[in-house]
């Protein structure tokens, strides 16, 4: 697979040569994130929401083009777990948990475009390489009595490395994009990451990121 990224990333360096045009942009948007790995009975994952922002290139050549970007970008998921539920006097303890990555990221798309009269419609995907920046756990542990709700929070910061426990400093997968670009130069899109490394050096877990993506850009002419 990095083989074919960087085969794909190396034609995207290439291309504006033979393109019929090339423009550049910016994007950013919202993401909906969450990890693959399985959870002990009783806990409950949800999706994280974070952010992505920053540039890419348009290369057209017509009905294709190829999109490389360089982003900033956030993954990570929520954890909800109930502990140990109280049967007397009455009350819980329930600790909940978030997980955030933050990445830069390099996704190379090739795009088959769709043209309408106000702009075209555009739909592809393509490889993405992210290298971890830093990462923290945000654990939050809420205990009611009769007496009263007592809610604690605190940070963990995660360590990118080699060793049992770390979180591994490169992130591969494949991603999906679909949108709507006006002749003026705004987008829309739509877009899926699918992990494909196991990130966490742990034997035991087999962590993959996945992330849902809605961006809105802007391609200068």
């Amino acid at each position: 697979m990095k083989k074919i990224f960087l085969s794909i990333l190396l034609i995207a360096v290439i291309s504006p040569v033979f393109a019929q045009n090339v423009k550049y942009g910016i994007s950013g948007g919202l993401n909906e994130s969450i990890l693959s790995l399985q959870n002990p009975a009783g806990n409950s994952n949800s999706r994280l929401t974070g952010f992505h922002a920053g540039v890419f290139s348009d290369i057209d050549f017509g009905k294709l083009s190829i999109e490389p970007g360089l982003f900033y970008t956030t993954k990570g998921e929520k954890n909800t777990a109930v502990l140990y539920q109280y049967t007397s006097p009455g009350g819980s303890f329930i600790a909940k948990g978030k997980t955030t990555y933050n990445y830069l990221e390099i996704p190379v798309n090739v795009l088959y475009n769709i043209p309408i009269g106000v702009g075209k419609f555009f739909i592809g995907g393509g490889p993405y390489i992210a290298y971890g920046l830093s990462g923290k756990t945000t654990g939050t542990t809420i205990i009611a009595t009769q007496n009263g709700t007592t809610t604690t929070s605190n940070d963990y910061p995660l360590t990118f490395g080699s060793q049992e426990g770390d979180i591994k400093r490169f992130d591969f997968g494949l991603g999906a994009l679909g949108g709507f670009a006006l002749k003026n130069g705004l987008l829309v899109s739509v877009g899926y990451e699918h992990g494909l490394t196991n990130i966490d050096h742990s034997s035991d877990d087999h962590i993959k990121n996945n992330v849902i993506t809605v961006s809105l850009g802007y391609s200068f002419l």
